[in-house]
């Protein structure tokens, strides 16, 4: 996902990722079938996504990231070490 050293967050690193792609909140919540108040909370740390496989891809291609830097990014934001393989 490729987050800048200041994004601690799986929130900061979504909302950076999102604006380097030039994609509106409403754009990837219309993508993911969800609510753009919802991609709002999760940027903001108010809420944590909670995605389905489909939605996970889709994700991945519209942040142009692979499953793996998405899983590191929020493992990190939660504290976690290292995902599992």
């Amino acid at each position: 996902m490729n987050l800048p050293v200041s994004a601690s967050t799986f929130g900061e690193g979504l909302h950076f990722q999102r604006h380097k792609k030039g994609i509106r909140q409403k754009e990837l919540a219309k993508a993911l079938k969800i609510r753009h108040k919802t991609v709002s909370a999760w940027e903001t740390g108010y809420s944590i996504p909670k995605l389905n496989p489909e939605q996970t891809k889709i994700l991945c291609i519209m942040l142009d990231c692979s499953f793996e830097e998405l899983a590191e990014a929020f493992a990190q934001s939660q504290g976690m070490t290292k995902v599992a393989s």
